[in-house]
Formats: structure tokens, sequence, C-alpha cells
């Protein structure tokens, strides 16, 4: 992320978003590709790629504007009956302070 950028999410007090979209050079490709095919593997593995890739997750959300379909098309994993729980974890690396109340929403 350029200074620009960066200034600007710290002036709006949106510093949270800084490291979020900061670049991330020890996420690897290798997990990734991993998470973008049908069969990742287990559980346990999927929960460790996903949260190592957070970073270059949500830049590609933010950068490539295209439709969710395209992110649920990249990442099948999310169609699973279990694929909504990685969203959850993405929410909650967005917003500490709020997943309570979503948690609460997804589970009753």
């Amino acid at each position: 992320m350029d200074q620009y950028t960066s200034d600007l999410l710290c002036k709006w007090g949106l510093i949270e978003y800084v490291n979020i979209f900061a670049d991330d050079p020890s996420v690897s490709e290798e997990n990734l590709t991993i998470l973008e095919s049908p069969d990742p593997g287990p559980w346990q593995q999927v929960e460790k790629y996903w949260n190592s890739t957070v970073c270059a997750r949500l830049r590609y959300l933010y950068y490539e504007k295209g439709m969710l379909t395209d992110y649920l098309n990249r990442f099948p994993i999310l169609k699973s009956s279990s694929g909504f729980t990685l969203l959850l974890q993405d929410y909650e690396n967005l917003y500490p302070k709020t997943t309570a109340g979503m948690t609460n929403l997804i589970y009753v």
C-alpha cells in the first residue's frame, strides 16, 4: 500500500485496515493455490492456509472488484457445508469488535 492511502486510512480512524492491505511477503503462493483447488485437503489444513492468506485474499477482493461468484469459484471450499466458517474468520479479521453479534446471527 502506498503511503498516501495508509495516511488516509489512519486519518479516517481506520488504522486496522492498514495491516490488512499491507504487503505480506510471508504468504505463500502455494497456500493460495491449494485453497483454489476443488479438494484442498483436511479441514485443519484448510483453516491454517485460510488464515495465512487473509491479507492476500482480502486485497484480491478489494482490488479486483469482481462478483461474489468469482470469489466463490476461485475458492470452491467456500461452497462446502463448512465454508461459511471461513467467511466468518475473515469477518472477524476485518471487524474484531463486532464478531459476537455476527456469530450469534449465523448460529441461530
